[in-house]
């Protein structure tokens, strides 16, 4: 996954690509940013949505086979660094508006 980069300034998306399609790594928030799950999507040209990381959705994007190891070492351990967002964003989010 030499070729991983950061999408996003604000929301840490990951993304690699290949000829056929790229593989993203999202944060699902949840609890009022209390619970941080981060999860792998694979996008393959030509397809009508993204399909749950696999070793046969790797292979029809063309990716090395060393990406399925390498996938779910990185969620493991973006989960382990991120499994919540900082406390001032929430406090944020908790502000009425108005």
């Amino acid at each position: 996954m030499n070729s991983l980069r950061k999408s996003s300034k604000n929301c840490p998306v990951y993304q690699a690509n290949t000829d056929r399609g790229s593989v993203t790594f999202m944060p699902i928030i949840r609890g009022m940013g209390s619970q941080v799950q981060w999860t792998a999507r694979v996008h393959i040209k030509g397809a009508s949505g993204p399909v749950p990381l696999s070793r046969a959705s790797l292979r029809a994007i063309g990716a090395p086979y060393d990406w399925t190891e390498k996938s779910r070492s990185f969620g493991e351990a973006h989960q382990r660094e991120y499994p919540a967002l900082p406390q001032t964003f929430r406090e944020r989010e908790a502000l009425p508006s108005g």
